[in-house]
């Protein structure tokens, strides 16, 4: 499997689940844009059901999450990781996408 594109999506999210950062590739992928999306609860901006799963999956899970969702004939790879202070606490999570050959 490889990845294609010109690189990966990123959605920044705070300890709410707001957006509150994502690249342009991010809004390619996922096809919302950052001034529609920008201080919303994710769960409101993202509108196709299988990634807003996965992505509400990898926000409650207790370890990274990295796992495929299907959009039609696109396979997206999404990773997740805690976005931390420099005390260590986190303040929010950065997801990263992907499409992905199969």
């Amino acid at each position: 499997m490889t990845t294609r594109g010109s690189g990966a999506g990123v959605i920044e999210l705070d300890v709410s689940a707001r957006v509150r950062a994502m690249n342009r590739a991010g809004q390619r992928i996922t096809g919302v844009k950052l001034d529609q999306a920008d201080g919303r609860p994710i769960h409101d901006a993202l509108q196709d059901p299988a990634l807003l799963s996965l992505v509400l999956y990898a926000l409650i899970s207790e370890k990274p999450v990295e796992a495929d969702v299907q959009q039609g004939r696109r396979r997206i790879r999404v990773r997740s990781e805690d976005i931390m202070d420099e005390a260590g606490q986190a303040t929010g999570t950065r997801l990263l996408l992907s499409e992905v050959d199969s």
